[in-house]
């Protein structure tokens, strides 16, 4: 005897819909959890006794890290035969910076840049393949910049688990790179294998300079975190955040720095929520400068663009009666 079931057909729009909805949830329990292990008042007492020059210098090293990070984008894209200059291409990064925070669309930042470089349907999948070789360096050399901190300044107070898990990750990673033009060599354009040296080393650049800037905020906000410390935490959360569970990270990286200076390290709770609630602020100041950015440059992205200059042009053609 069978029994037959009524299938279930979701559209896109419900799919992106409810996929938005979790991660709004992820994101509010994670800083709902962050929130619990501090007390507000005191964060916010720590913060000012601090003062504003260490997150404006922060702020300063992270809007750097992310020019850093246009130009590997930049040397991607051209290696598709995107004609992308420096200018424009940090222009475009700043755009996505706003749309993976800020953004008033369901549209990701990684989208809002393809589409920007794609200049129409056309290019769409090649742009959006220069986007996705873009994450899949960085995340390959972040975890492997996690592993190799670790082996050098040691692990400190890090449960077992978590130094295992990040050797684990980097090894895979190194495998997936050492890997990738041998299986892949049939589907990845050869222009993308071609550039993976010198993105590897702008990849590297560019965690070591946020990384830097997280040195610089922990002295000023948490005096007790050694400097070796952030460059073994910081990846840590960087990539953990990165996991698309939340809103651009948000509460998921709150969380992770309190635990990693708070319980992993033993710096006070009052200072592992200042350090997390001066980068919150840093991340929201650069995605908010990237939002002035997308407002320079018109305030719409190119499919908004083109539908609404298709709009006016069929406005101005005669009716067909």
């Amino acid at each position: 005897m069978k029994l037959f079931f009524p299938s279930v057909t979701i559209s896109p729009p419900a799919r992106r819909g409810a996929l938005l909805a979790v991660r709004i949830a992820v994101s509010a329990v994670a800083l709902w959890i962050a929130v619990g292990w501090v007390d507000l008042g005191e964060v916010a007492s720590s913060m000012a006794a601090a003062g504003p020059l260490p997150i404006v210098m922060t702020l300063g090293v992270y809007l750097a890290s992310q020019g850093v990070s246009a130009v590997r984008w930049m040397l991607i894209a051209r290696a598709l035969g995107f004609a992308l200059r420096p200018r424009t291409a940090v222009t475009y990064y700043f755009i996505g910076m706003f749309f993976n925070f800020l953004g008033p669309s369901l549209l990701g930042g990684d989208v809002a840049r393809s589409l920007y470089l794609a200049g129409g349907r056309e290019r769409m999948a090649a742009a959006a393949a220069t986007v996705a070789f873009d994450r899949y360096v960085g995340f390959v050399w972040l975890a492997v910049l996690g592993s190799v901190a670790q082996l050098v300044f040691g692990t400190f107070s890090l449960p077992a688990r978590v130094v295992w898990s990040a050797h684990g990750l980097a090894v895979v990673a190194l495998l997936s790179w050492w890997l990738l033009p041998r299986i892949g060599a049939a589907r990845i354009p050869p222009g993308l294998l071609g550039v993976r040296s010198v993105a590897s080393v702008i990849s590297v650049v560019f965690h070591l300079t946020q990384t830097a800037g997280a040195v610089v905020l922990a002295h000023a906000v948490s005096p007790s975190t050694p400097w070796r410390y952030c460059f073994v935490f910081h990846p840590l959360v960087a990539i953990v955040s990165a996991l698309p569970i939340s809103i651009a990270g948000l509460g998921i990286r709150e969380t992770g720095y309190v635990y990693f200076l708070a319980s992993a390290q033993g710096a006070s709770a009052t200072h592992a929520g200042a350090f997390a609630a001066a980068w919150l602020a840093i991340v929201t100041a650069a995605s908010a400068i990237g939002g002035v950015v997308f407002l320079v440059n018109g305030g719409r992205l190119p499919r908004q663009r083109e539908a609404s200059a298709a709009s006016d042009q069929s406005a101005q053609l005669p009716r067909s009666s």
